[in-house]
């Protein structure tokens, strides 16, 4: 998902995310100037699990 996507899901702006991955502190991978952040990697970072995590939309 975008770094946006990613921002709208968790509350915050897309520049946090993006920094958060910079910092390694998110995992992300950045493709040219875009951030593509993996969904499981943030759901961890929410502390959900399989069972807790937020549908597809």
């Amino acid at each position: 998902m975008s770094a946006n996507e990613a921002a709208r899901l968790i509350g915050c702006s897309g520049k946090h995310v993006r920094a958060l991955c910079m910092r390694g502190e998110l995992r992300g991978v950045k493709l040219g100037k875009c951030w593509h952040i993996n969904r499981q990697a943030l759901m961890e970072k929410l502390g959900l699990t399989e069972a807790g995590a937020m549908p597809h939309e």
